[in-house]
Protein backbone atom coordinates (compact mmCIF):
# COMPACT_ATOMS: atom_id res chain seq x y z
CA UNK A 1 0.00 0.00 0.00
CA UNK A 2 2.61 2.26 1.02
CA UNK A 3 4.51 1.90 -3.00
CA UNK A 4 0.67 3.04 -4.10
CA UNK A 5 0.77 6.04 -1.93
CA UNK A 6 4.42 6.98 -3.05
CA UNK A 7 3.40 6.86 -7.00
CA UNK A 8 -0.06 8.47 -6.29
CA UNK A 9 1.55 11.32 -4.87
CA UNK A 10 4.70 11.22 -7.38
CA UNK A 11 2.03 11.75 -10.16
CA UNK A 12 -0.83 13.86 -8.65
CA UNK A 13 -1.88 17.41 -9.25
CA UNK A 14 -0.62 19.78 -11.89
CA UNK A 15 2.42 19.31 -14.33
CA UNK A 16 3.86 22.29 -15.74
CA UNK A 17 5.50 20.34 -18.45
CA UNK A 18 2.19 18.21 -19.17
CA UNK A 19 -0.69 20.32 -21.47
CA UNK A 20 -3.20 17.88 -20.88
CA UNK A 21 -2.58 17.99 -17.12
CA UNK A 22 -5.34 21.00 -15.16
CA UNK A 23 -5.92 22.21 -12.56
CA UNK A 24 -8.72 22.64 -9.62
CA UNK A 25 -8.98 26.38 -11.41
CA UNK A 26 -9.14 24.90 -14.99
CA UNK A 27 -12.87 24.25 -15.11
CA UNK A 28 -15.68 25.90 -13.19
CA UNK A 29 -17.23 24.35 -10.27
CA UNK A 30 -21.37 23.70 -10.42
CA UNK A 31 -23.51 22.05 -8.49
CA UNK A 32 -25.68 19.08 -9.82
CA UNK A 33 -29.80 19.60 -9.08
CA UNK A 34 -30.61 16.86 -7.18
CA UNK A 35 -33.70 15.87 -8.99
CA UNK A 36 -35.36 11.72 -8.93
CA UNK A 37 -38.26 11.11 -11.27
CA UNK A 38 -40.65 8.95 -9.96
CA UNK A 39 -43.25 7.66 -12.37
CA UNK A 40 -45.97 7.36 -9.44
CA UNK A 41 -48.75 6.12 -12.12
CA UNK A 42 -46.16 2.92 -12.11
CA UNK A 43 -45.40 2.88 -8.60
CA UNK A 44 -49.19 3.01 -7.34
CA UNK A 45 -50.63 0.92 -10.36
CA UNK A 46 -51.78 -2.80 -10.04
CA UNK A 47 -49.68 -5.59 -9.46
CA UNK A 48 -47.26 -4.17 -7.29
CA UNK A 49 -46.92 -5.89 -3.93
CA UNK A 50 -48.30 -3.38 -0.64
CA UNK A 51 -44.64 -4.56 0.57
CA UNK A 52 -42.82 -2.90 -2.08
CA UNK A 53 -44.99 0.14 -2.62
CA UNK A 54 -44.11 0.99 1.29
CA UNK A 55 -40.51 0.19 0.76
CA UNK A 56 -40.32 2.57 -2.14
CA UNK A 57 -42.07 5.13 -0.50
CA UNK A 58 -40.23 5.33 2.72
CA UNK A 59 -37.11 5.11 0.20
CA UNK A 60 -38.37 8.13 -1.31
CA UNK A 61 -39.08 10.15 2.34
CA UNK A 62 -35.29 9.08 2.70
CA UNK A 63 -33.91 10.75 -0.62
CA UNK A 64 -36.29 13.69 0.08
CA UNK A 65 -34.28 13.86 3.89
CA UNK A 66 -31.53 13.85 1.55
CA UNK A 67 -32.09 17.19 -0.06
CA UNK A 68 -33.69 15.80 -3.52
CA UNK A 69 -36.45 16.83 -5.09
CA UNK A 70 -39.04 14.30 -6.12
CA UNK A 71 -40.38 15.18 -9.60
CA UNK A 72 -43.56 13.03 -11.02
CA UNK A 73 -43.09 11.64 -14.59
CA UNK A 74 -44.74 9.54 -16.80
CA UNK A 75 -43.30 7.23 -19.19
CA UNK A 76 -45.24 7.54 -22.30
CA UNK A 77 -46.16 3.97 -24.35
CA UNK A 78 -44.97 2.09 -21.07
CA UNK A 79 -47.69 -0.06 -22.43
CA UNK A 80 -45.72 -1.59 -25.78
CA UNK A 81 -42.10 -1.47 -24.15
CA UNK A 82 -41.72 -5.15 -23.35
CA UNK A 83 -43.10 -6.43 -26.92
CA UNK A 84 -40.84 -3.27 -28.21
CA UNK A 85 -37.86 -4.57 -26.48
CA UNK A 86 -38.68 -8.17 -27.70
CA UNK A 87 -39.20 -7.10 -31.43
CA UNK A 88 -36.06 -5.09 -31.34
CA UNK A 89 -33.63 -7.20 -28.96
CA UNK A 90 -34.57 -10.78 -29.58
CA UNK A 91 -34.66 -12.40 -26.23
CA UNK A 92 -32.57 -15.63 -25.77
CA UNK A 93 -34.27 -18.87 -25.72
CA UNK A 94 -34.64 -19.13 -21.81
CA UNK A 95 -36.34 -15.54 -21.56
CA UNK A 96 -38.67 -16.32 -24.27
CA UNK A 97 -39.74 -19.43 -22.86
CA UNK A 98 -40.44 -17.31 -19.51
CA UNK A 99 -42.39 -14.84 -21.81
CA UNK A 100 -44.28 -17.45 -23.33
CA UNK A 101 -45.50 -19.54 -20.25
CA UNK A 102 -46.91 -16.60 -19.11
CA UNK A 103 -51.22 -16.86 -18.41
CA UNK A 104 -53.10 -16.81 -21.13
CA UNK A 105 -54.18 -13.45 -20.12
CA UNK A 106 -50.65 -12.02 -20.48
CA UNK A 107 -50.14 -13.86 -24.03
CA UNK A 108 -53.05 -12.30 -25.11
CA UNK A 109 -51.95 -8.87 -23.93
CA UNK A 110 -48.72 -9.61 -25.77
CA UNK A 111 -50.49 -10.21 -28.74
CA UNK A 112 -52.88 -7.27 -29.06
CA UNK A 113 -49.49 -5.30 -28.45
CA UNK A 114 -47.45 -6.86 -30.47
CA UNK A 115 -50.43 -6.00 -33.66
CA UNK A 116 -50.54 -2.44 -32.38
CA UNK A 117 -46.97 -2.03 -33.37
CA UNK A 118 -46.87 -4.03 -36.92
CA UNK A 119 -50.22 -1.95 -37.69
Amino acid sequence: MEDAQIIYDSIYGHDVLDSTSTTDTTYPKFSLKKVIGVPWDLVNGEGVDPKVKENFKESIKKLEALGFKIKDISIKNIDIALATYILLCPPKPPLISLVLMGSDTACIKMEKIYLKIIN
